[in-house]
C-alpha cells in the first residue's frame, strides 16, 4: 500500500471513529432517519418504502453483527462515509499521482452535504455518497484496464448504486454524454457492446428483486414522490421556471465552499515558481469530472422544467457535486501542488474541526431529540405489557421516531412497523398508542368504536437541561 493511501486512510478512520464515539456519548434519543432505520432494518426485505433499500440492508447487516443499538447506527453511516472517501482516492489514483488524488479527495469534505448533513441527519443519502465513489472507481478501472470483469464490476456497483437513491441515475447518464463530448484520450480501453452489455445484464441482476417490489407496492415505494412539487414558486410567472432556478440554486450552494477553496488554492503566490506542468490524463480526467457535474445539473434542470417541479434541494445533488468537487480540486492543484495543496489540506482540516465541534455542541450541549432520556417511558410500557399479558398487547403504534426510540431500546417489543413490514392488526386485540402530548389527536380513536381502557401522561426527561423533554400521552385502546 502506498504511504499516501495508508495515511489517507488512518487520518479518515480516525476522524470518523471521533465521529462515531461522540454519538454515542450523545445519547440514546434518534433523528428521524435514525428511528426509520431501527423500525425498517431489523429485517431483510426487498423493500422499505418510499426509500430505495441499499442503506437498509447495510444498517441490517450491522444490527447482525453489533445488535440493534445506537453504535450500530453510527457505525454503518461512518463506515460508509470513510469507504466513500477512500473510493473517490482511489478512483482518481488510477491516473493522477497519489499525492493530488489524496488532496482532492480531502475537499471532499468542503460539500456541506457530506461534512455537516451527513452526520447530522442524512442516512440513505450516506449510501448515495459511498455509490458516487464506487461508480467513478469501477469506471475509471473498466476505463483504465477494459477485462471484462472490471465492465461486470461496474454494472455490479451501478445496480446497488442505483438501490441508493433514485437521483444515483442520473450520474450514469451525465457521465454517457460527458465521455461522448470529452472522447477519452490514447491509452483507454474501448468500448465494446459486448462489455457494456456485460455491466447491464450484471446491473439488471441487482436491480431485479427491489424492482419487483415496487411494482407491486408502487403505492408505498412512490409516496414521497410529491415533494419535488410545490407549486407557489414561479420564476417571471412562469412556473416551469421554479424548477431550474431552484436546480441552478442548489448547485450553486452545494459547491460555492469547494469552488472558493479551489479558487483560493489556484491564486495562492507561489513565490515565483514556475506552475509545473499537468500530465494530460489528469487534465483530462479534471475536464471529464467538472462536465459530469455540469451537464447533470442541465440534465436535471431540463427535467424538473419538464415535469414542472420545484423543489430541488442540495442533497439530492450529491451524485453531481462529488465529481464537481474533485474536479474543481484538481483544478487548483495543477497551480502546484504544494501550495495549492496546503491551502486545501488546511480549509479541510478546519471544516473538519468545526463540524466536530458543531456536533459537540448542538446535539452535546444543547437539548435535542437525541438527549431526550427514554427509561421512564420504557418502564411504563413495560409495566402494562405486563399488566395484560392474557391476552395481550397486539402491537405498540404511535409517531414513527417514538416507535423507534423504544424498539431501539426493546427490539423484541411488538412495535408496529410501516406497511408492507409488518402484518395488519389482528381483530379484537389491545393496543397501546403512544402520541406527543402536543399533537392535536391525542386521545383520537385508533379505529371506529375503539374503547379507550387506561390513559396517562409520561414525561420524557431531557438529560441535559431537566426543563425540557416532552410529555407522552400513553393510551391503552381494546379494537372492536
Amino acid at each position: 500500500m502506498r504511504r499516501e493511501s495508508l495515511t489517507l486512510a488512518l487520518v479518515l478512520g480516525a476522524y470518523f471513529a471521533l465521529q462515531v464515539l461522540l454519538r454515542i456519548w450523545i445519547g440514546t434519543g434518534l433523528q428521524l432517519d435514525e428511528a426509520e432505520l431501527v423500525m425498517r432494518a431489523q429485517e431483510f426485505h426487498w423493500g422499505y418504502g418510499p426509500q430505495l433499500p441499499l442503506f437498509n440492508w447495510l444498517q441490517f447487516l450491522t444490527f447482525k453483527l453489533m445488535g440493534v443499538n445506537v453504535a450500530a447506527l453510527a457505525i454503518a453511516k461512518n463506515a460508509c462515509l470513510w469507504l466513500g472517501y477512500l473510493l473517490a482516492y482511489l478512483a482518481l489514483a488510477r491516473f493522477v499521482q497519489p499525492g493530488r488524488a489524496a488532496i482532492a479527495t480531502v475537499g471532499l469534505i468542503l460539500l456541506p452535504e457530506i461534512a455537516w448533513e451527513a452526520q447530522r441527519t442524512l442516512s440513505h443519502s450516506v449510501a448515495l455518497i459511498l455509490s458516487t465513489s464506487a461508480f467513478l472507481f469501477a469506471l475509471f478501472g473498466a476505463a483504465r484496464n477494459g477485462r471484462w470483469r472490471d465492465w461486470i464490476a461496474l454494472g455490479v456497483i451501478i445496480g446497488f448504486g442505483g438501490l441508493s437513491k433514485y437521483n444515483f441515475w442520473i450520474l450514469p447518464f451525465s457521465t454517457a454524454l460527458a465521455l461522448w463530448i470529452l472522447p477519452p484520450p490514447r491509452g483507454w480501453v474501448a468500448l465494446s457492446w459486448g462489455r457494456i452489455g456485460a455491466a447491464a445484464m450484471a446491473a439488471l441482476a441487482i436491480l431485479a428483486g427491489p424492482v419487483l417490489w415496487i411494482a407491486q407496492h408502487p403505492d408505498i415505494a412512490f409516496a414521497s414522490a410529491s415533494k419535488i412539487r410545490r407549486s407557489e414558486r414561479a420564476v417571471l410567472d412562469l412556473p416551469f421556471l421554479g424548477g431550474v432556478a431552484e436546480t441552478l440554486q442548489g448547485y450553486l450552494l452545494a459547491l460555492i465552499l469547494a469552488g472558493l477553496i479551489a479558487l483560493l488554492a489556484r491564486l495562492w503566490p507561489r513565490g515565483g515558481a514556475p506552475r509545473p506542468l499537468a500530465e494530460a490524463n489528469a487534465v483530462w480526467l479534471r475536464k471529464l469530472l467538472l462536465a459530469i457535474s455540469l451537464i447533470g445539473c442541465a440534465l436535471i434542470a431540463v427535467m424538473m422544467g419538464v415535469a414542472d417541479a420545484t423543489r430541488v434541494t442540495p442533497r439530492w445533488l450529491i451524485p453531481l457535486a462529488m465529481p464537481g468537487a474533485l474536479g474543481l480540486m484538481l483544478w487548483a492543484l495543477e497551480a502546484g501542488t504544494r501550495r495549492a495543496g496546503q491551502v486545501i489540506a488546511t480549509a479541510s482540516g478546519i471544516v473538519g474541526i468545526a463540524v466536530t465541534v458543531g456536533i459537540f455542541v448542538v446535539f452535546g450541549l444543547k437539548s435535542s431529540r437525541l438527549s431526550y432520556d427514554f427509561a421512564p417511558l420504557r418502564a411504563e410500557v413495560s409495566g402494562i405489557l405486563a399488566e395484560t399479558a392474557s391476552p395481550g398487547i397486539e402491537r405498540l403504534t404511535g409517531a414513527g421516531w417514538l416507535m423507534g426510540s423504544l424498539a431501539l431500546l426493546e427490539p423484541d417489543w411488538p412495535v408496529k412497523r410501516p406497511p408492507p413490514l409488518g402484518p395488519a392488526l389482528a381483530p379484537a386485540s389491545r393496543i397501546v398508542q403512544l402520541r406527543a402530548s402536543d399533537d392535536g389527536a391525542a386521545g383520537t380513536p385508533p379505529q371506529p368504536a375503539a374503547v379507550l381502557e387506561q390513559s396517562r401522561l409520561i414525561r420524557v426527561p431531557d438529560r441535559i437541561d431537566p426543563r425540557e423533554g416532552m410529555g407522552v400521552s400513553l393510551e391503552v385502546w381494546r379494537l372492536p
